[in-house]
């Protein structure tokens, strides 16, 4: 299906609010402004400088690669020291954004409520805690887990059924009260993804028009031609 296609089911109508567009669009590939930015590479800084030194000539990212490696440990150690200097205040800068919450906030709106675990992965999360298992990586761990489901007596899968069930249908219940209170709306708003999603129901609503202006200049040519 064409992108259009898609937009055109997942936000019924052109409708600007629905609540998985974010996703469709792309939402969580968004970079948060307010992440600290990278430290430049050792390799970057230099063809940065010898760009400004050589500005007036042209130069291949081959020849300025080429000019890199080339640089004696001395050389290339001015380069490396400011990248360390700015990886470790970078590093510093990191600790303190993710303490803040704002990468766990810019990645999930923390007020929207959280699917309840299946039987099976709620059961498996507890078995997980076992000294046999908790050393495996999570792949690892659920494929040997599984022969240990298989093996669950009906009366504890149906308890965990059960739960599940209560479970769903809080977690809708919460839901339905968070789509209502506008929290989702604001949490795009503030994390760009609603300004990125106006500008690509502009754009497909632009596409839509010259589509359909282009179908009603073909229909008149054909009437000219009858």
């Amino acid at each position: 299906k064409s992108w259009l296609t898609m937009l055109r089911a997942l936000v019924p109508r052109w409708g600007l609010r629905q609540a998985p567009q974010a996703r469709f669009l792309g939402a969580g590939r968004l970079a948060d402004p307010g992440k600290p930015k990278r430290a430049l590479s050792p390799y970057l800084r230099f063809a940065q400088h010898y760009r400004q030194q050589h500005s007036g000539e042209k130069h291949s990212v081959q020849v300025v690669a080429g000019k890199w490696k080339s640089l004696t440990a001395q050389e290339a150690e001015p380069f490396l020291e400011e990248y360390r200097r700015e990886k470790e205040a970078r590093d510093k800068e990191m600790e303190a954004y993710r303490a803040s919450g704002q990468e766990d906030y810019f990645k999930r709106d923390p007020a929207r409520p959280k699917k309840p675990l299946t039987p099976y992965l709620a059961w498996a999360q507890e078995a997980r805690k076992q000294p046999q298992y908790a050393a495996l990586k999570l792949v690892d761990s659920m494929k040997a887990l599984k022969p240990d489901w298989e093996k669950l007596g009906e009366p504890e899968k149906e308890r965990l059924q059960e739960r599940f069930k209560a479970e769903q249908e809080a977690y809708q219940a919460a839901l339905a009260k968070y789509n209502a209170s506008g929290q989702h709306e604001e949490w795009l708003r503030k994390t760009g993804r609603q300004a990125k999603l106006d500008a690509a129901v502009a754009k497909a609503r632009a596409k839509a028009a010259k589509l359909a202006l282009a179908k009603e200049a073909a229909k008149a040519r054909q009437a000219v031609a009858r």
